[in-house]
């Protein structure tokens, strides 16, 4: 994902229990535009359902956040 979209910036985090309280399932992948969460999903997805969700979160940023 990270070399098809040269502008997302994707980080692996070790998951602890203690320190990720809103996490319930893994995997589980957020979005986020500066501060602000723009989406999350917690299942493991087919990777054309992936893209077509990254190009809606794309669309939202350029269109609203830009």
């Amino acid at each position: 994902m990270a070399q098809e979209r040269q502008q997302v910036s994707v980080s692996r985090i070790e998951y602890d229990p203690s320190n990720h309280t809103e996490v319930k399932f893994l995997p589980t992948v957020v979005v986020s535009h500066g501060e602000r969460e723009l989406g999350r999903f917690s299942s493991a997805l087919a990777k054309k359902t992936i893209d077509a969700w990254l190009d809606q979160l794309e669309e939202y940023i350029k269109l609203y956040l830009g």
